[in-house]
């Protein structure tokens, strides 16, 4: 006698077993075992098959088919059995996980979403980040790239500061990941909601590489201002950057004369701030 799973799925199982042909009217009884733990029987009856319902997604389970001759006039006596063995599928990927795999550049997790849930592809998390904006972050260009192809929005912002994909990869320096940002349409004039640009996070994060390709790829405004009136210079001076980025926004054309909202210039900033070093390179 044999036992023969036809189908298992995340909530299911579907099992199959041949009737003897020299045996009449043979009684059959299935016992099933979750995670190794306590026995139930959960079919007893006539038919060669039986499809388990409502079990767990992830979970191991153990099935034993026991054949018993059914006679009217004495006890009914086993004689034959046979065991099969499954695991159900996981249940379907949460955003955490969608989100964690983006982050952690975990490709097969990352496809079991998409095979399951493409639409939600620019689904947001709790803090209102999609999942290109955790793989920007992350510095995973493989997972960037994969993302844009299944029709992630390459401009998609957090939901409550405005950052943008490319945004985060200037901020952290990923010169790979702004130059596929760039490429796929990528928005380098969005600001976020202290209408800072991707250049300013460049400066912020003091990545000069990431200052340069922005600037030579005209995915910039050297002297586009926040919302204090803050050029990307200014926030270098401000933020203590690397002396290196003052110089490359002064060499692309920083406009020293812009003067924030509260009228101070770039010198008087940098006073204010203690930036002595940063003041022995402006011009006079």
């Amino acid at each position: 006698m044999y036992l023969k799973l036809l189908n298992v799925d995340r909530r299911s199982v579907h099992l199959e077993w041949n009737k003897p042909q020299d045996i009449p009217k043979p009684l059959f009884k299935l016992v099933m075992n979750e995670n190794n733990q306590n026995s139930v029987v959960i079919y007893k009856g006539f038919h060669n098959y039986f499809i388990v319902n409502n079990l767990s997604g992830g979970h191991q389970y153990k099935f034993k088919l026991q054949m018993e001759l059914h006679n009217a006039n004495s006890k009914n006596s086993v004689f034959e059995k046979a065991t099969v063995c499954c695991t159900t599928k996981n249940d379907y990927p949460s955003i955490t996980a969608f989100h964690h795999s983006a982050y952690q550049n975990l490709p097969l997790l990352f496809q079991e979403f998409l095979d399951t849930r493409a639409r939600d592809i620019n689904i947001y998390n709790e803090l209102g980040e999609c999942g290109l904006f955790k793989a920007c972050a992350a510095g995973h260009n493989d997972m960037v790239l994969t993302m844009l192809q299944y029709g992630a929005d390459v401009n998609l912002p957090n939901l409550f500061t405005r950052i943008t994909p490319l945004m985060t990869a200037a901020y952290h320096g990923h010169g790979d990941i702004i130059r596929i940002l760039a490429r796929n349409d990528a928005d380098s004039t969005l600001k976020d909601i202290n209408s800072k640009t991707a250049l300013h996070y460049a400066v912020d994060g003091s990545h000069n590489d990431a200052v340069k390709m922005l600037l030579e790829g005209n995915w910039g405004d050297v002297n586009s201002v926040d919302s204090k009136g803050w050029t990307p210079l200014m926030r270098a001076v401000l933020m203590f950057a690397d002396l290196d980025v003052i110089k490359t926004l002064i060499s692309y054309g920083s406009d020293l004369s812009i003067k924030d909202k509260n009228g101070q210039d770039i010198w008087q900033l940098a006073h204010l701030s203690n930036n002595w070093k940063a003041l022995e390179i402006l011009p006079d």
